[in-house]
């Protein structure tokens, strides 16, 4: 079914407190066609993220997707349209990058998460979908599920991304900045 959007969460188990705090997310939307990249059997955190993103295992389009070599994990987001990332208010995650939103944006996916200063400082909030509350998540979950408006989304996320964190530009700064330092 190409006119279903394609949700997903595309980390490791360190995540599952994140996870925990919008598991009632899960049980208003039991038919989501979701997959949760980086499941371990030998990890009962990754366990645990499984139980909540799968409804319980009750949701029949859940996916449970190996977790991926380092090498190979970008992968993950090729069969998604939307991620989420959500992520505790606590002193630590306020200092994390902005790593989830650049990955999710490299690959054209919209994102829906929390609002937390690792997000809210770089990434503008006409980019990506902010929630605070299980309410707000059941509210974009339900607009993302128009597939057209994740695409655009996506698209303009991807935009954003391309335009402020192109590599190659980045590289040539770090390659300046090295040659300084050397002389």
């Amino acid at each position: 079914d190409t006119t279903s959007t394609r949700f997903g969460f595309v980390g490791g188990t360190s995540h599952y407190p994140d996870i925990r705090t919008i598991q009632h997310v899960f049980q208003h939307f039991n038919h989501l066609k979701f997959s949760y990249c980086g499941l371990s059997s030998k990890s009962e955190e990754a366990l645990k993220i499984e139980r909540i993103c799968s409804n319980n295992k009750t949701n029949p389009n859940y996916t449970g997707i190996p977790m991926s070599p380092l090498d190979k994990y970008m992968y993950n987001y090729n069969d998604l349209d939307c991620c989420i990332a959500p992520l505790v208010d606590v002193e630590f995650n306020k200092y994390k990058s902005n790593l989830k939103v650049l990955e999710a944006g490299s690959k054209k996916c919209a994102v829906i998460c929390s609002p937390i200063a690792c997000y809210t400082d770089t990434v503008p909030d006409s980019l990506v979908t902010y929630c605070k509350t299980t309410k707000d998540w059941k509210e974009a979950i339900k607009k993302h599920q128009n597939l057209d408006y994740t695409r655009e989304k996506g698209e303009a996320l991807y935009t954003w991304v391309k335009d402020n964190y192109d590599l190659l530009q980045i590289n040539q700064l770090r390659t300046k900045i090295f040659e300084e330092y050397v002389k």
